[in-house]
């Protein structure tokens, strides 16, 4: 997570710290919201080619729990196959999380 050095972001636009690495890309949570679809509008000259993640306020159902999650992929990088292989494996995860979460 970082944390460190964000006092002078708060008034700042655009997506990129000065020092940020580059294999890195956005994660963001609106965790009061669920939500079924979310999309993020970049204005950019369609080089912003990393993923973008949005997680929503989880739900528990008939045993359970859901917690919504979109991808923004730009399709010069990833394709439906790719997006398909990425969700598949992220719910593989989750639902053996008991074999690696600690507590």
């Amino acid at each position: 997570m970082r944390s460190e050095g964000c006092e002078g972001h708060g008034k700042g636009s655009g997506f990129r710290l000065p020092d940020e690495p580059p294999n890195t890309f956005p994660v963001s949570s609106i965790p009061w919201v669920n939500f079924m679809a979310f999309h993020l509008h970049l204005y950019d000259e369609g080089t912003f080619l990393r993923p973008i993640f949005t997680m929503g306020r989880f739900d528990r159902s008939r045993g359970a729990v859901l917690l919504p999650l979109t991808a923004q992929l730009h399709h010069a990088v990833c394709d439906g196959y790719h997006a398909g292989v990425l969700f598949r494996e992220l719910q593989a995860r989750a639902d053996s999380c008991a074999d690696w979460l600690d507590g």
